[in-house]
């Protein structure tokens, strides 16, 4: 399957993993859109991909927001008159064991790697 025009969302797609899934698959033609809440590290990829000639476009958002999700699917069909493909790359961890873990890190782990 080639991705060439394709509109793919890519939550955490800022930095890490991410980041290098958007700029391969920039690199093959898809219309990239970078989910993320780093909206510093956002800009600079969207920036830097930019002058490859890519098409790639930085939406902050928080992942585990309802409202945010509808936005952006909104924002992003209004736009392209679709969406194709959806990278569900993001995820935090806390490290520690599970009964030390606070009950506001084990809910943010879940909201994020499960919910968002």
């Amino acid at each position: 399957m080639t991705v060439r025009d394709k509109v793919i969302l890519v939550t955490g797609g800022a930095g890490g993993l991410g980041a290098v899934m958007v700029a391969l698959l920039c690199n093959h033609g898809a219309k990239l859109y970078i989910l993320d809440l780093d909206e510093k590290k956002g800009k600079e990829l969207e920036a830097e991909l930019a002058k490859s000639k890519c098409t790639a476009s930085f939406i902050q958002m928080d992942l585990t927001s309802e409202e945010a999700w509808k936005s952006t699917v909104d924002t992003v069909v209004a736009k392209e008159g679709r969406i194709d493909v959806l990278v569900n790359n993001a995820g935090i961890t806390r490290d520690g064991m599970i009964m030390r873990m606070k009950d506001d890190q084990w809910d943010a782990v879940l909201a994020i790697n499960l919910r968002g």
